[in-house]
């Protein structure tokens, strides 16, 4: 009897106790639940959507609970979408992406966008930060996708109770993941069109006479050693009448060095030599034979003053005149057209700092005509909106010609606003003298 008694007081106190369980467990539901009702009702769907979660994950098996929880999500990704049509019509882009994205995590498949409805794709997204070189791979791994499916079946009483749920019910649990493993391998992409400047010929002449348009200006062709000399130009001297002389006894006169006129003494004549008068020497002038000293066998060549050389003009081209704010970055070449034995080039870009801001600056390939060694350098300042390039060719005699990119200057938007580019600077050739440069400006709108 007291056995009997035992275990009739052991079911009663295992069936209160089943029974306490599961009315805590239906009012933790429950309370959950009546908050998520409270928090729709006053207008605030995430938090609803929180308690809906709590709830649900409490009592999985209840449809209005997952009923209610879908419907909290769609009201949800409404109220997010015209929370962003609103912060976008007063610019605040910031506010409006941070809203759209809220509004695609709550509900992938409502896309509806600034009025536009767009398909639906699933998708995976992770975010990391690689630093990676031209053409080295690197193994990205993380987009993982994890399905958990549990089935439950049993007798419909005993499959809420907790412990008859495990005695006379049948639990199936399927886990499946999934992994995306991609492998990136980065190109450095030019974003600027090749002209046919570019890859046309540059003639540098011989290699006794390197030049890249003909030899150099200061470079003149030397006179042929070979040439007969030039003849002198002599004074015009009055032919005198011709006096014929007496040659017998008569000293020979010696030829003279200069072209100057003796002045001989009056010979003394053996009269019985001759009987004919004779006409002192120094009554009359006499032109003697002119000798003019050989030229050098080679004379040193004059160099000609150098001609001046024309106006380079540097060129600051944006992709377009309107950038997106957001996006980019933007590429913007600095080039230069008509140049001539540019060796040294320094360069000032200005900007406002409000509205752009500079990401890097990059060299370009036409200081390094003939394969010459450049020295590049470049500085930013950010907050008075100037960017410092300068370039030099090292142990450079003939300089670069023609036309060509000089740097890149990659640009992000991070306001909107209108900004002029403007860009000033100087030029020398390897002798050190300065070039004329011509300079143009480009606007830009960020909107």
């Amino acid at each position: 009897m007291s056995t009997r008694r035992w275990w009739l007081s052991a079911v009663f106190l295992t069936r209160r106790l089943l029974v306490l369980g599961v009315v805590v467990l239906v009012s933790g539901c429950a309370s959950a639940f009546r908050q998520g009702e409270q928090s729709a009702r006053a207008g605030d769907w995430d938090t609803a959507i929180a308690y809906y979660e709590r709830a649900l994950q409490d009592d999985p098996d209840r449809p209005d609970y997952r009923i209610a929880l879908e419907r909290a999500t769609l009201a949800a990704s409404r109220a997010h979408i015209d929370l962003g049509r609103a912060f976008e019509e007063r610019q605040e882009l910031g506010s409006a992406v941070r809203e759209y994205r809220l509004a695609a995590e709550f509900d992938p498949s409502n896309s509806e966008v600034s009025g536009t409805s767009l398909p639906t794709f699933g998708s995976r997204k992770v975010v990391t930060r690689l630093r990676l070189r031209d053409g080295e791979s690197n193994l990205l791994a993380g987009l993982l996708r994890e399905e958990d499916r549990r089935t439950l079946r049993g007798l419909p009483g005993a499959l809420r109770v907790p412990l008859l749920q495990s005695l006379f019910g049948d639990n199936d649990e399927a886990i499946r993941k999934t992994e995306v493993v991609m492998l990136l391998t980065p190109r450095i992409v030019r974003t600027h069109e090749l002209t046919q400047s570019d890859v046309s010929p540059i003639h540098i002449g011989t290699q006794t006479n390197l030049g890249l348009s003909g030899p150099p200006p200061l470079i003149a062709p030397q006179p042929d050693a070979g040439a007969p000399p030039l003849p002198l130009a002599l004074p015009d001297v009055e032919e005198a009448p011709a006096i014929e002389l007496p040659t017998a006894g008569l000293p020979a006169v010696p030829e003279l060095p200069s072209p100057t006129t003796p002045t001989l003494e009056p010979a003394e004549i053996d009269p019985d030599l001759s009987t004919d008068p004779v006409v002192p020497l120094a009554a009359t002038p006499v032109q003697p034979d002119l000798v003019v000293p050989p030229p050098p066998a080679q004379s040193d060549s004059v160099a000609p003053a150098p001609e001046p050389l024309p106006a380079a003009r540097v060129l600051v081209t944006p992709p377009g005149s309107q950038f997106r704010l957001g996006g980019g970055p933007y590429t913007v070449p600095v080039s230069i057209s008509d140049a001539s034995r540019l060796s040294t080039v320094s360069l000032t870009v200005g900007f406002d700092p409000a509205v752009l801001s500079v990401r890097t600056v990059q060299e370009g390939s036409f200081m390094r005509q003939g394969g010459s060694q450049v020295t590049f350098t470049q500085q930013v300042d950010a907050e008075a909106g100037l960017i410092q390039i300068t370039s030099t060719r090292n142990g450079d005699t003939t300089g670069a010609a023609g036309a060509g990119l000089l740097a890149a200057v990659l640009l992000d938007t991070v306001g909107p606003g209108s900004v002029t580019l403007n860009v000033s600077g100087t030029a020398m050739t390897p002798e050190g003298v300065l070039l004329d440069l011509e300079f143009s400006t480009s606007t830009v709108t960020v909107q």
